[in-house]
């Protein structure tokens, strides 16, 4: 990292000018970095908090949709398969055995589970398994580049803009998926959805960065994946009985209306969060503020009195566009941002493959849950969620806190890999168990998948919130940069990952498939030894 003043003496003092790096304490008392202007209209850290929150739960029901269009559906998966096959998804009922549709050998890998091509039947003519698969897997593709053109348009035309015609482009799709004819038309669909959808992973990390002090963003960032995790299992067990009872293009023109609703509640509450903030700032230079003071007083006669402001377009900045770029090819020179990267699109690659297979090892033998319970795939991402929340949210927090104070009240931004630790384990003991749970079910209750399940949902969740504060802190300068480089290539990585998981696992079992998804997890996950240890 640069240091900016070489010129004070002793560690303590050196350590305090590495970029990243403020002293948060002041005489024992927490203090607010950035520092917020004086101005109350377009600063967004001087908010009050019920406005902050309405933006919050504005942003919390957009990323819910997302993640219940995206991951709802992979779970559901096999009914597309039949789908697209010209049979009955209600067929999918009778996969134990005791219908049409007769459950498959044994598989090379011993249970009839592992060996997944058996368990679909394949027609001349029609989409096979592996292509139908795409439909959870490509749009993960889509979400990673949608970041390319989000936060360099943000950065040049405005925050709230580009979030409207995201949340736009992510309702809009909805009936276009509802009306399909072809697998193409409803995968190109999805793909499109994915676009508007991206806006979740980098510019509302980046809307919360900016109109939130550094001790409180796990907590901004932690609510808003944590909640939508929640509120996205409510969906998907609710899409799974719609799709049972209404079909599956109901579940679309269902979730248009909450898709709706998000896009006026973004209108209404989501402000304008750009706002040109000094390097002094940033550090917490204690000359902006008076003796005594944690902020500077709000000065109504320059800057006029706090309005609601609904204008959608307040900037016109485009070289900040080629900026934002150039930052992207030099973040990537970046060795701990590398790590973030891989990192993320390990958890967000196994998440996107477990979702897509559970909803096969629940519909066969010994479980042989019903078409209609499909959707309980998504209970990971409750129980996930709310431990995600606790732990890596509130908990990341207070533990960067305690950190801090030990460190004599200098913040930096590796106290927030302790809060990755945990989660690196729960997605190698989540892959592992998983993988072996899918390969004998015989030996595991039911109630064992939705833990391994669990403890999946919660790595995936809390490696995705904390690593997006830590990029943040790193580099405050280059947050949008970062951010856009982070959610983008981990997305496009973790399409990687899950592409063809249906065919690995028919070629290498549940065991062989997810036991190499937590290997490498756990590969990744070590780096952050060499990276705590060579960063200040």
């Amino acid at each position: 990292m640069e240091v900016i003043s070489p010129s004070v003496s002793g560690k303590s003092a050196q350590r305090h000018h590495v970029t990243g790096t403020v002293d948060l304490y002041l005489n024992g008392q927490q203090r607010l970095i950035p520092i917020p202007s004086s101005d109350p209209l377009a600063d967004p850290l001087n908010l009050p908090q019920w406005r902050k929150w309405a933006c919050v739960a504005a942003l919390c029901l957009f990323g819910s949709i997302g993640l219940t269009v995206q991951a709802g559906i992979a779970g559901m998966i096999p009914v597309f398969i039949f789908e697209y096959s010209g049979l009955d998804p209600k067929m999918l009922n009778q996969m134990s055995g005791s219908g049409p549709v007769p459950a498959p050998p044994p598989g090379p890998h011993g249970h009839k589970s592992a060996d997944m091509a058996k368990a679909f039947p394949v027609i001349p003519g029609k989409p096979t398994s592996a292509q139908v698969s795409m439909l959870g897997s490509l749009p993960s593709l889509f979400l990673g580049l949608a970041n390319f053109f989000t936060i360099p348009l943000a950065n040049a035309i405005g925050r709230r803009p580009v979030m409207l015609l995201s949340a736009v482009l992510a309702a809009a799709t909805l009936p276009w998926a509802a009306g399909s004819t072809s697998l193409e038309s409803h995968l190109a669909a999805r793909c499109i959805q994915a676009l508007g959808t991206g806006a979740i992973e980098s510019l509302v990390p980046l809307i919360l960065q900016d109109m939130s002090f550094i001790h409180e963003r796990n907590k901004y960032i932690g609510f808003i994946w944590a909640s939508g995790g929640v509120m996205a299992c409510g969906l998907g067990i609710a899409s799974s009985r719609i799709v049972a009872d209404l079909g599956w293009r109901w579940f679309y023109w269902i979730m248009t209306i909450p898709a709706g609703l998000a896009f006026i509640l973004i209108f209404v509450f989501v402000p304008e969060t750009k706002f040109p903030r000094s390097q002094k700032s940033l550090d917490g230079d204690l000359s902006l503020v008076s003796q005594g003071q944690l902020r500077p007083e709000i000065d109504h006669g320059l800057h006029g009195r706090k309005r609601w402001g609904w204008t959608v377009f307040q900037y016109r900045e485009w070289p900040q566009a080629w900026h934002t770029l150039i930052e992207m090819g030099q973040s990537l020179l970046l060795p701990n941002i590398l790590w973030i990267i891989l990192l993320n699109s390990a958890s967000i690659g196994t998440n996107i493959a477990n979702q897509m297979a559970g909803g096969v090892v629940l519909l066969l033998p010994p479980y042989s849950f019903p078409q209609s319970s499909l959707g309980f795939v998504t209970i990971s991402l409750f129980v996930g969620s709310i431990f995600s929340f606790a732990i890596c949210g509130i908990g990341g927090d207070w533990l960067a806190g305690r950190l801090t104070k030990r460190n004599n009240g200098l913040r930096e931004p590796e106290h927030q890999l302790i809060n990755l630790v945990l989660p690196i384990i729960a997605t190698i003991v989540g892959n592992v168990w998983f993988g072996d749970i899918g390969e004998h079910p015989e030996k595991y209750h039911w109630i064992w998948f939705f833990v391994s399940n669990a403890i999946l949902g919660f790595g995936f969740i809390s490696i995705n919130s904390v690593a997006s504060v830590y990029a943040i802190e790193c580099y405050p300068n280059m947050a949008g940069s970062l951010l856009v480089v982070v959610s983008a290539l981990r997305n496009i990585i973790s399409f990687g990952i899950s592409f063809g998981v249906y065919g690995f696992i028919d070629l290498q079992g549940f065991i062989g498939t997810f036991g190499i998804l937590g290997g490498v997890s756990g590969a990744i996950g070590l780096g952050i030894i060499p990276v705590w240890s060579m960063c200040p």
